[in-house]
């Protein structure tokens, strides 16, 4: 495996802030993607049903004859992935979402700047159709739209407030037509081969079928189109995630857990690319260093993880956050602030033909 090391300016947004570039190698896929624990998980985007969760909780086809790789996958609906459940995902999070709409781009400015790297990063050429997949309120399709030739658009989140920022947005872009659903994005029905572009940024951690997101926006590519990712990576905010477990607070514990299992490894994602049938371009991660005031590291959370403790009753969740507040600001330094390290992945790759 290759690896270099890229030096670039800061941006405008990251004030304070050293980037690494980590590029991998993409000729072959990871050994640890290949060696993991692996669920079948099968459905007909056509059909207004779901599979039922087997006994481990699961979701896998009835039909042994759809239990296929991604690309042996019959049918221009239907889809199937084989891939890894690694990460349960509260069912509250969306209505977290709905709550933050209105506020959430105030909190993620880090988000948007990444997401117009990785717009950036797409080659050059012209995208008429766009598929923004958990589109959010739609910072990465602005971004490609200023760009990349972006006519038509179709986002998918399950949260139908942050779709209506979305609208509001697209409304200074009269000519680009929009078609946004409020769903789960793996019932999302999109036309096999019916985009030249397919975006999801800092949205695959949140799946619990990653490999199956990652197949499901490769279907969707025309011969030639293009797939751009953006997610956590490796180690991500490790100093944040060492100071909660050293306090022992288990409901803050819920958020270091969080963290961790948010992480995309780079390595993980070109074998979730290669078993979908594309062409990883380029595959890297970047490392910046925030420095940001507690109240702030805090108020992001409240706009992205509230869903953590949903089972909890409101004054008991305030309470969580200002426990938070509280340990963080007993560990900045005479400045007052928090340190930490975010790693991003990102990853282009290629539907072959075109």
């Amino acid at each position: 495996m290759a690896t270099g090391i890229a030096l670039e300016p800061p941006s405008i947004h990251d004030v304070r802030v050293h980037q690494r570039d980590q590029r991998i190698g993409i000729a072959a896929p990871s050994a640890s993607w290949v060696s993991r624990p692996r669920a079948t998980f099968s459905c007909d985007i056509g059909s207004p049903g779901r599979p039922a969760p087997n006994e481990a909780g699961r979701l896998e086809s009835s039909d042994p004859s759809s239990r296929t790789t991604p690309s042996a996958v019959p049918g221009p609906h239907r889809f199937a992935t084989v891939g890894v459940v690694e990460r349960p995902v509260s069912s509250f999070a969306p209505e977290s979402f709905d709550r933050s709409a209105a506020v959430y781009d105030e909190h993620v400015p880090f988000n948007r700047a990444g997401a117009r790297r990785l717009v950036a990063s797409v080659p050059d050429s012209a995208y008429p159709r766009l598929l923004d997949v958990a589109c959010g309120t739609g910072f990465a399709t602005l971004a490609a739209i200023e760009r990349l030739g972006v006519e038509r658009v179709i986002g998918v989140d399950a949260s139908a407030p942050m779709l209506d920022v979305f609208r509001e947005r697209l409304a200074a872009h009269p000519r680009v037509s929009a078609d946004l659903r409020a769903c789960d994005v793996l019932e999302a029905r999109v036309e096999d081969g019916s985009v030249d572009l397919a975006l999801c940024a800092m949205a695959l951690h949140w799946f619990p079928e990653r490999a199956g997101a990652v197949t499901l926006m490769a279907r969707a590519l025309a011969p030639g189109g293009v797939l751009g990712i953006l997610a956590p990576g490796p180690r991500h905010d490790r100093e944040t995630v060492e100071l909660i477990r050293g306090a022992g607070d288990p409901q803050l514990g819920r958020l270091a857990d969080s963290i961790v299992s948010n992480e995309v490894d780079p390595g993980v994602l070109t074998g979730y690319l290669q078993a979908a049938g594309l062409e990883p371009v380029d595959v890297w991660t970047e490392t910046r260093r925030r420095v940001v005031p507690p109240a702030a590291y805090v108020a992001r959370l409240e706009a992205v993880a509230t869903h953590l403790w949903a089972d909890l009753a409101p004054d008991q969740q305030a309470d969580v956050l200002t426990r938070l507040r509280a340990l963080l600001d007993a560990a900045t330094g005479a400045d007052g602030m928090h340190r930490y390290r975010f790693v991003k992945t990102f990853a282009i790759a290629r539907a072959p033909g075109g």
